[in-house]
């Protein structure tokens, strides 16, 4: 029998999550998909709105003439729907921009928290 040595190659820093040192988990996930969501043609802007305790919602502010409902299957497609009670859009202003409201599962708010700063800039997991 052969005796194979093993090792990981990665160094975790104490006081530290490993999923997130490792560039994995739901708050890599979220980040990551909401830097993509950043990208989409359209997005001007993003923020994390907490109108209750148990009702937060990712609003995104979206203007694509050409495909008003697009930022929907968008964020289907870069975060799932399984973060979110209800994804909804809203024109508003004369050249018909639309606002998504993403009405957010309360188990996920706190990751959401943790990924969004209030400039609605996406921090780095």
């Amino acid at each position: 029998m052969k005796i194979v040595k093993e090792h990981i190659n990665e160094k975790f820093e104490e006081d530290t999550d490993p999923i997130t040192d490792m560039g994995i988990g739901l708050l890599h996930h979220i980040s990551e998909g909401l830097k993509k969501l950043s990208k989409t043609y359209g997005v001007e802007f993003m923020s994390l709105e907490k109108y209750f305790s148990d009702a937060w919602a990712l609003e995104i502010r979206y203007n694509n003439p050409y495909n008003k409902k697009g930022i929907i299957d968008k964020i289907k497609e870069h975060l799932g729907e399984e973060l979110f009670k209800n994804i909804g859009t809203r024109i508003y202003g004369e050249w018909g921009k639309v606002i998504c409201a993403c009405l957010i599962k309360k188990e996920y708010q706190r990751f959401f928290d943790e990924v969004l700063d209030e400039g609605g800039n996406v921090n780095d997991f």
